[in-house]
């Protein structure tokens, strides 16, 4: 069984494989097929959708099946769906660029390396994805696949928790690396090969950093990581106001240790440093009374 127009109305660009959504068009609120169907016939052909979504057509036309597939609380009303010319019965994908198989037996859960961190995505095709990673990072490296689903990438994920970077970007370390390359062992027979002169536990390159915190409105707050240090130049400058680095240094261990305590996110730690070291010493209306604070401050 199949939605109908399947390919009209749910569209997704090739690199956007594997999105956990479906399109709710709103021209439905002035079709008169929708506003001749009750609630509960509105609410199962979305959650048709849903399973054809995810498994690239609808793969029983039972009722009671349906119902449970779908964790509805009564029998999908098959008949009146198909009557309504929203679904088709008797029919696979005929016009589906699925296919026959299900769409989450053709996804892939990738690796790309980029510098310091490796991002675990999932995809149906890994190296399309990779040209779309390339666009902000040129120096990304798909280091290999497995066949899995979204949720294999989800539980992946979960195992790398204390590795994160920020949302699919992970540190590189030694424990990252062993991780996937016994998953890809078991997947493939073969060694997954690492970039070993990039591999390292704290370090990430600049361009990296830059790429996936830019200032823009794709940016994500992040958590202060635990092995943070700050630019040279921010430090650099916070001397030149008068700081030492001793006030320095205990400043960036209370913002780390603030930031993981209280789950605080910031865009900029630099940014958010300066302000921190600037607020160790109180604020006077004399340049002589504030390098008289700092003076104490420091010692």
């Amino acid at each position: 069984m199949r939605i109908k127009n399947w390919d009209k109305y749910q569209s997704k660009r090739k690199d956007r494989d594997g999105m956990p959504w479906v399109k709710l068009h709103r021209r439905a609120l002035v079709s008169p097929t929708w506003h001749s169907m009750t609630d509960i016939q509105k609410a199962q052909f979305i959650s048709l959708l849903l399973v054809a979504d995810e498994h690239g057509y609808i793969p029983t036309e039972d009722p009671n099946l349906l119902m449970r597939m779908t964790g509805l609380q009564s029998e999908v009303e098959v008949d009146t769906l198909e009557q309504l010319n929203l679904i088709a019965c008797g029919e696979f994908a005929s016009d589906h660029k699925v296919g026959l198989v299900p769409s989450q037996q053709m996804k892939k859960v990738y690796f790309v390396q980029v510098g310091g961190l490796v991002k675990i995505g999932v995809s149906s095709n890994p190296h399309a994805r990779l040209a779309t990673i390339k666009t902000s990072n040129p120096k990304a490296k798909l280091l290999g696949w497995i066949h899995g689903t979204q949720e294999d990438e989800y539980d992946l994920h979960k195992k790398l928790v204390d590795y994160r970077y920020d949302r699919e970007w992970f540190r590189l370390t030694k424990t990252t690396i062993e991780i996937i390359s016994k998953m890809y062992y078991e997947c493939h027979g073969s060694v997954l090969l690492v970039n070993r002169e990039e591999e390292k536990e704290v370090e990430v390159e600049k361009e990296v950093e830059e790429s996936l915190l830019r200032k823009d409105s794709k940016a994500r707050n992040i958590l202060c990581p635990k092995d943070w240090k700050a630019d040279i130049h921010t430090v650099d400058g916070l001397r030149t106001e008068g700081y030492s680095d001793s006030l320095i240094e205990r400043s960036i261990r209370e913002m780390r240790d603030w930031s993981q305590s209280n789950n605080k996110r910031k865009r900029d730690w630099d940014a958010t440093l300066r302000n921190w070291v600037r607020r160790a010493a109180p604020v006077t209306t004399s340049t002589k009374g504030q390098e008289s604070w700092r003076k104490v401050l420091n010692d």
